[in-house]
């Protein structure tokens, strides 16, 4: 059998084992399709119709329109995506900046502290040098005088780098004042 004289059986067949198919194939038409407005053209110069099948209202593009509004799309999702990705480092960068800024702060406060230390330990520096050198001091000493032979005695107060000295011998006697002046 041909295969158009087997469709056509098989059509016969169908609709007399199923007249309901028929019936509800001839009362199954195609809804009135009707262009209510042109649009365009646009700047590539395809043309879209605002068109009204049964009820309801369509834009109908053409097919290069409709790629251009899909790859629109993807574009769209595409940065969107992206924006999304450079807010998440956007925000870790924030995260570190203020990391950063905290860091910084301790670090200055760090080193106030320090320059605190600092000043405290010049501070015990000086008063320890004041400490080792004495305020005031005795100082003693014995030698003999030109041709004279009998001793004699060197006896002295210091105040500070002040000196005052006191001679003494059997037969001279003599005070001196003095300045204590270090060379290295």
């Amino acid at each position: 059998m041909r295969p158009k004289k087997y469709i056509l059986c098989m059509a016969v067949i169908f609709l007399l084992f199923f007249p309901s198919a028929y019936w509800a194939l001839a009362q199954d038409k195609l809804p009135e399709c009707k262009v209510l407005e042109k649009k365009g053209p646009d700047k590539d110069g395809d043309v879209g119709y605002v068109v009204q099948i049964g009820d309801q209202t369509f834009v109908a593009v053409s097919e290069t329109r409709q790629k251009n509004i899909l790859k629109m799309k993807v574009d769209l999702i595409t940065a969107q995506r992206e924006l999304v990705i450079k807010d998440e480092q956007l925000a870790d960068y924030n995260k570190l900046q203020a990391q950063y800024d905290i860091t910084v702060k301790r670090q200055k406060e760090y080193i106030q502290e320090l320059e605190s230390m600092l000043k405290g330990y010049k501070s015990l520096l000086g008063d320890y040098k004041k400490l080792k050198t004495p305020s005031l001091t005795a100082e003693v000493g014995v030698g003999v005088t030109g041709s004279d032979s009998d001793p004699a005695v060197l006896m002295g107060l210091g105040f500070r780098k002040f000196r005052v000295y006191g001679f003494f011998q059997k037969e001279n006697a003599g005070v001196m004042v003095g300045l204590v002046l270090p060379i290295f």
